[in-house]
């Protein structure tokens, strides 16, 4: 986590510091991936479905906020440069 807030701090752009946003989600979504379906029911199961399901919304969240950001700069044509994260 310190990691990522390094990496925000070094990104002044609200496009980038989203973009860094949506690859971290990314990676721990591919993290429940990787873990496999190899276990039966009990606490991992629960864990593993946990993880699937926060990392899932939130990497779509930020897909959806991306595609905010582009529309109200591209299309409307209004600056998203005050915002901050």
């Amino acid at each position: 986590m310190l990691f990522v807030i390094w990496l925000l701090r070094r990104y002044h752009s609200l496009a980038q510091k989203m973009i860094l946003s949506l690859t971290v989600a990314a990676f721990f979504d591919s993290v429940a991936y990787v873990m496999g379906e190899s276990h039966s029911e009990g606490p991992l199961c629960d864990f593993q479905a946990l993880w699937l399901t926060y990392f899932d919304w939130s990497a779509l969240a930020w897909v959806c906020l991306i595609t905010l950001n582009l529309y109200l700069n591209l299309v409307r044509e209004i600056s998203t440069n005050r915002y901050h994260m």
